[in-house]
């Protein structure tokens, strides 16, 4: 043998490896215990937007418990078509369909998307954090906000004011109705019933009084009665 030669053994191990997956696995865990600190700020952020979904949704619900039922009744094309029929103007009939179908639907609509409203906050994921640029708003100043976050409380100021609008329609629809008992009166010799005054019956701290006189009660509510 030259004995210029020597013989190097070399051993191959895992251990460079195992170092780089177990960096990356602690690096993984890191993240992901950074992305669900941040989920959790968004949810206690979103708090008392919860809060106001909440509050808005129980007197919703109160006004959809009185009315709902009897608002999609006034929509019933043969209910208008039995109006048209007995001499009442159009216009009536079409300023009570809009109104009544307007309330109708707030309501529904308003019940669903702010009952979600829980939900969506417990379903955010790092995903949803992303920012988007959002212009002025009346609940906030413009820029940067994060996209899920911001369209869960857009839902719920889209409807913060549904009760007092729905009220403001009750009214409408009331005082229509009026004008409608004032028709019958004039062609059948009596109106919807025999009420005078009315009072819409809505929800704590909203103003629910008739701005004008109205004929038929709320709680008849029925345009076809004798």
């Amino acid at each position: 043998m030259d004995a210029r030669k020597k013989i190097v053994t070399v051993t191959v191990t895992d251990a460079p490896l195992d170092a780089a997956l177990a960096s990356l696995s602690q690096n993984v865990g890191t993240k992901r215990v950074a992305d669900e600190a941040r989920v959790q700020d968004a949810r206690d952020a979103l708090k008392p937007v919860v809060a106001l979904a909440k509050a808005v949704l129980a007197d919703v619900e109160k006004l959809r418990a009185g009315y709902q039922a009897k608002l999609f009744s006034l929509t019933d094309g043969p209910q208008l078509a039995s109006l048209r029929a007995r001499g009442v103007p159009e216009r009536f009939i079409v300023n009570l369909h809009r109104a009544a179908s307007s309330a109708a639907l707030l309501l529904q609509s308003a019940s669903t998307e702010l009952g979600e409203v829980s939900q969506r906050v417990a379903r955010l994921d790092v995903t949803d954090l992303v920012l988007s640029n959002y212009g002025p708003m009346a609940w906030r100043s413009p820029g940067l906000y994060p996209t899920g976050p911001s369209q869960i409380e857009a839902t719920v100021r889209n409807y913060e004011h549904s009760v007092k609008t729905v009220n403001e329609l009750l009214d409408f629809v009331i005082y229509t109705l009026a004008e409608i008992n004032a028709r019958l009166a004039q062609t059948n010799g009596n109106g919807v019933n025999g009420h005078t005054t009315m009072k819409i019956v809505g929800v704590d701290d909203v103003n629910d009084a008739p701005t004008r006189p109205v004929g038929p009660a709320v709680s008849d509510f029925d345009v076809l009665g004798g």
